[in-house]
């Protein structure tokens, strides 16, 4: 049997327009661009021979034909789904591990979570939260995340988050200053030490030009995440990195004194060895891990 159907990348853009009567919503959800899933939508009416939706201003209508053939995508990709889940079996073992520095993990990938979910519901992610590298010859870790300078030869590699560096604290530490915090005024403070020492408190006084000597009492952590969330208490000024911060920045739990960022050679890394490349959930955890930092970056206040 032949059959004459369109690629299945359309029918995929046009039922979530059709079902969000956007296409913007919709390349959110599909993790597109919007103009792919508009150039998908207008090929697979091209390819029918009939206008599926009415454009107009940030408005999406279906026609007749449109709400036609959205039932029939529906139901073609609904039977699909059924059996797919027949031939992998709800038991199948369907994990994916993966190991993440401490606070890379609780302060951006965790409350992400609900995201990776809704994408694949079958996928049991399994998230070893620590910053000892793991041996993959040795470890049951299919991928992982690693802050580093240069990721090792042996393992693929993509940049997840290039590294830069910052002073954050609360704004009610600010409100104290009216506002205004000078780079003088911070090393006046107490400051937040953690153990990251490839750019420390010493690194970014030196950086902007003050001779000042950071503080050397105040209260060290062993986590970058501990010296934020003292910094939100108030506690003092703690070194941010952007993907540490970006979520207490966006819910104002802390602010950015002034835009004098340090830059390093280091940035956290995926990782992933030969043998976990070809296993499409790592590849799905893969992809939504960069379009999440795609999306951090973008959302930065």
């Amino acid at each position: 049997m032949k059959f004459d159907l369109p690629p299945m990348m359309s029918l995929c853009a046009f039922e979530a327009s059709a079902r969000k009567l956007s296409f913007t919503k919709a390349s959110q959800e599909l993790h597109l661009t919007q103009a792919a899933v508009s150039f998908q939508v207008r090929k697979l009416e091209d390819r029918l021979g009939v206008q599926l939706f009415v454009r107009g201003h940030r408005k999406l209508l279906l026609t007749p034909e449109g709400l036609l053939f959205l039932t029939a995508v529906q139901s073609a990709l609904s039977t699909l789904e059924a059996g797919k889940m027949s031939i992998v079996g709800c038991g199948a073992d369907r994990h994916v591990t993966i190991s993440v520095p401490f606070s890379l993990s609780g302060k951006w990938m965790v409350p992400r979570l609900h995201k990776l979910t809704r994408i694949r519901p079958d996928l049991d992610l399994r998230v070893d939260a620590t910053d000892h590298l793991v041996d993959f010859d040795r470890d049951p870790v299919h991928l992982a995340i690693r802050y580093c300078e240069h990721p090792p030869d042996n393992l693929h590699s993509v940049l997840l988050f290039a590294d830069t560096v910052f002073p954050v604290c609360s704004p009610n530490l600010m409100a104290k200053f009216e506002g205004h915090l000078d780079p003088g005024q911070v090393v006046k403070q107490i400051l937040l030490h953690d153990e990251m020492a490839d750019y420390t408190w010493y690194d970014w006084i030196k950086s902007i030009g003050l001779n000042n000597e950071p503080t050397v009492g105040g209260h060290k952590f062993s986590h970058t995440g501990n010296a934020l969330d003292a910094a939100i208490a108030g506690q003092g000024i703690a070194l941010g990195r952007l993907a540490l911060v970006a979520d207490d920045l966006a819910m104002g739990r802390l602010v950015i004194p002034f835009t004098m960022v340090g830059t390093t050679d280091y940035g956290y890394y995926i990782v992933v060895p030969e043998k976990s490349r070809s296993d499409p959930l790592v590849r799905t955890v893969v992809e939504w891990l960069i379009s999440e930092a795609s999306m951090t970056e973008q959302n930065l206040p």
